[in-house]
């Protein structure tokens, strides 16, 4: 049989356990929406570009070096946006996640 203190300790660990577990999923879920609008951002420069020839590498060469952030990261999340032209709204992202942590 636990005593008091080893109950309250067992809460305590469960408390902190479910409030890691949110911030991680805050945290990926701010990852991939801030990914997804960098994309777009790029996608629209790119539509908007009368100069076919800056949608090569060159082009993503420059902007990393001028956001400091790697290329191909910055080519994946163009990527990333046309694959998923319509960002869920949070409410259904909670929802859905939500009932996946079982809470």
């Amino acid at each position: 049989m636990k005593t008091p203190a080893a109950n309250g300790y067992a809460a305590l660990v469960k408390h902190i356990r479910r409030e890691l577990q949110e911030l991680d999923f805050i945290i990926k879920r701010r990852t991939a929406e801030s990914y997804w609008q960098i994309g777009k951002f790029i996608h629209t420069h790119l539509l908007a570009s009368r100069q076919r020839a800056e949608h090569g590498s060159a082009f993503y060469e420059r902007l990393a070096g001028d956001v400091d952030r790697d290329a191909t990261i910055l080519s994946r999340t163009v990527q990333f946006y046309r694959a998923y032209p319509i960002l869920a709204e949070r409410q259904e992202i909670f929802g859905t996640d939500t009932n996946l942590r079982g809470q």
